[in-house]
């Protein structure tokens, strides 16, 4: 009997391939713990640091004697009688050590001893009940901080096992165990990245960084934004503001200078009672990957609850060779947009935004290249609600021309290294970033993208003479000029309709050598036909149209169809007859 025979791998293949799913298992464990465990390492160290350094501060003071203190108001116990202590402790007035009398202003405290939310009453020094219950205070807080990062390690953990657990599962787990890890490296880096960014920036006025990384980690649609303001007082502001960033395959810079005026006013109603604010700003735009420059102006004006904004743009380089369509051309589109954008005061959560936008040109690439229009104009409306600052969610629908249309459904999170999280996802929060003084230093509102104007180049033209001219029923050459064949010529298409119902004839041996016959000639008529062409290469472009005009100015004599027959053929030589 015949058996098959079953090869074993080696023990050392098995044991490898063991080891490397080990090992990518183990490392995103201790990817996901890192954060976790870094967090308890720091509340460790800080609640172990915090007791030593209390008992060194306190035995750097000098000892005080029953000293408890009170109100900001001090009272000198040893010039008061002790009866009368008590009652000076709780009186606003302070008892003069030297006289004895009661001094009409209380005593002053200083600004740096001012009370401020979360620390101890003014006037209160290190050491008594004010210390231990700090100290307390801080043993509490410390406390929590460390049960929060040990769920959330915990939480973390749990995680990254049942994700581990499940890649093992998978038919490839090796695969699946490398793409995690892939993964969560990117999500962990880019993360940093924004945050560290941001706190670099921030010093430096309003800063906005937007990091966007594929599978191949290219930074598409990624964006950095920072407003300045360079003089600034409570009611003018001078500022720049710059962006960078990369749309449609386009890396772009902006860089505008405005001024910004607030103005306080009494009146509750009309458009321009009440505190307001009114700016003026203009930019300059220039494509960084084709070279291509446009300047902006634009006009703000904001209140509560509300922003209004206006934009012009204008071109200031021309026709340049377009890598985005074969044989076209490119160069910023002028144009101009308003938008205003509003929020329930009643309930400054929901909010909606509306823009109208219109460009020129002939073919204007306002949603994409696949969709030219000629003096394409767009609304935009948006909704938005914003639950808390953290989180915004949105749709909104951009009508154009031809029922053209795009629907957008959207939600952003904001992170701000700045806030805790508890004030990130506080409702009461949201009505602050709708006023004047919560959106001060937002950034202009504008388009930042440039929007391109395309026309085809001109790879194939066609040439014909001005007028040709001559008797009916002759022929004349007709001289085609084909020219900037970039792809070869394919054929002539001619219109010719007129010229042959009148009685001409069009004659082509080739595709540029032709002849007319003129039609018969019509006296007291024009005489006169336009014949026009339209030549074709063969990737199917076509030339502009050319056209020549044919004129029959009388009545010619054909020698083939003309016969003469003399009344006497023979003649005498004498001379005479």
């Amino acid at each position: 009997m015949n058996r098959k025979k079953h090869s074993t791998p080696p023990a050392e293949t098995l044991n490898g391939c063991v080891r490397f799913r080990r090992t990518l298992l183990f490392a995103a464990v201790l990817q996901a713990m890192l954060p976790a465990l870094t967090a308890c390492g720091d509340t460790v160290t800080s609640a172990q640091a915090t007791p030593t350094a209390q008992k060194a501060q306190a035995a750097q003071k000098p000892a005080q004697k029953n000293t408890r203190p009170h109100s900001p108001f001090r009272v000198d116990r040893e010039a008061a009688p002790a009866p009368q202590a008590a009652t000076a402790s709780r009186s606003p007035f302070r008892v003069d050590r030297d006289a004895g009398g009661i001094s009409p202003s209380p005593a002053p405290v200083a600004a740096d001893d001012l009370p401020s939310l979360g620390t101890d009453p003014a006037g209160q020094t290190g050491g008594g009940a004010g210390d231990e219950l700090k100290s307390a205070r801080q043993s509490v807080r410390l406390a929590q901080e460390h049960r929060d990062a040990q769920q959330d390690g915990a939480a973390t953990l749990a995680s990254a096992a049942s994700t581990a657990g499940s890649l093992l599962k998978g038919p490839h787990p090796g695969q699946a165990a490398a793409s995690m890890a892939e993964g969560m490296a990117r999500g962990m880096a880019l993360g940093k990245a924004n945050q560290t960014l941001q706190d670099w920036f921030r010093h430096l006025g309003n800063a906005r960084v937007q990091l966007n990384a594929d599978s191949d980690f290219s930074l598409k649609n990624s964006a950095f934004d920072l407003l300045h303001p360079w003089w600034e007082t409570p009611d003018n502001m001078l500022f720049s503001q710059g962006s960078l960033h990369r749309t449609d395959h386009r890396s772009q810079a902006n860089l505008g200078f405005g001024w910004r005026h607030w103005t306080t006013g009494t009146a509750p109603r009309g458009l321009f009672h009440g505190d307001y604010m009114t700016g003026l700003n203009t930019f300059l735009d220039y494509d960084l990957s084709r070279d291509h420059a446009r300047m902006g102006i634009g006009a703000e004006f904001w209140r509560d609850y509300l922003k209004m904004d206006a934009n012009l743009y204008h071109r200031l380089t021309n026709w340049k060779n377009s890598p985005d369509l074969d044989d076209y051309e490119e160069r910023p589109a002028d144009g101009w947009d308003l938008r205003m954008e509003g929020w329930l005061p009643s309930y400054p959560q929901l909010g909606a935004k509306l823009e109208y936008e219109q460009y020129y040109g002939n073919q204007v690439a306002l949603f994409d290249t696949d969709h030219l229009q000629s003096n394409p104009r767009a609304v935009t409306t948006d909704l938005t609600w914003t639950p808390f600052p953290l989180m915004t969610v949105s749709a909104g629908r951009r009508q154009g021309q031809n029922s053209h249309f795009e629907t957008e459904f959207g939600v952003n999170f904001t992170l701000n290294p700045d806030l805790t999280w508890q004030q990130q996802t506080d409702p009461s929060a949201v009505a602050a970033m709708r006023t004047l003084a919560g959106s001060r230093h937002d950034f202009v509102e504008r388009n930042n993208n440039i929007v391109l104007e395309y026309r085809k180049k001109t790879v194939i033209a066609i040439a014909l003479p001005e007028r040709v001219e001559g008797k009916s029923g002759m022929q004349y050459p007709l001289s085609v000029t084909v020219s900037k064949a970039k792809y070869g010529l394919q054929d002539i298409v001619w219109d010719d309709a007129d010229f042959l119902a009148a009685g001409g004839k069009l004659t082509c041996t080739g595709s540029t050598a032709c002849t007319v016959t003129m039609p018969p000639f019509h006296p007291g008529a024009e005489n006169t036909y336009t014949v026009g062409a339209v030549a074709h290469d063969r990737k199917g472009n076509e030339s502009e149209r050319a056209q020549t005009t044919l004129a029959v100015t009388g009545v010619g004599v054909s020698a083939a169809n003309s016969t003469m027959t003399p009344a006497q053929a023979s003649l005498l030589a004498d001379g005479v007859s």
